[in-house]
């Protein structure tokens, strides 16, 4: 079921499978909402493809960050380790 807006601009749910007993309007009100239907499925997948992309990019950066965090940390430990021993 697919929600289809009546005259008032309300939306009521609307089976857009065709059948026998539609007549020409109703076929073409179920045709019309399947292309609504269609075209905001295919805005929802673009939209969410563009989200996992800014978020591969934030999981990039956040790994870069705490690979450059372990090797100063490294470098930190390296030193004490240095200063103690003189």
């Amino acid at each position: 079921m697919q929600p289809a807006q009546d005259n008032d601009g309300q939306y009521e749910e609307m089976d857009l499978t065709p059948s026998e007993d539609d007549d020409d309007a109703t076929l073409h009100r179920k045709l019309v909402a399947a292309k609504i239907a269609r075209k905001r499925a295919e805005e929802d997948l673009k939209l969410l493809c563009n989200r996992i992309g800014l978020l591969k990019q934030e999981e990039g950066k956040a790994v870069k960050k705490i690979e450059e965090t372990r090797k100063r940390a490294t470098l930190i430990i390296g030193q004490r380790q240095r200063n103690v021993q003189n």
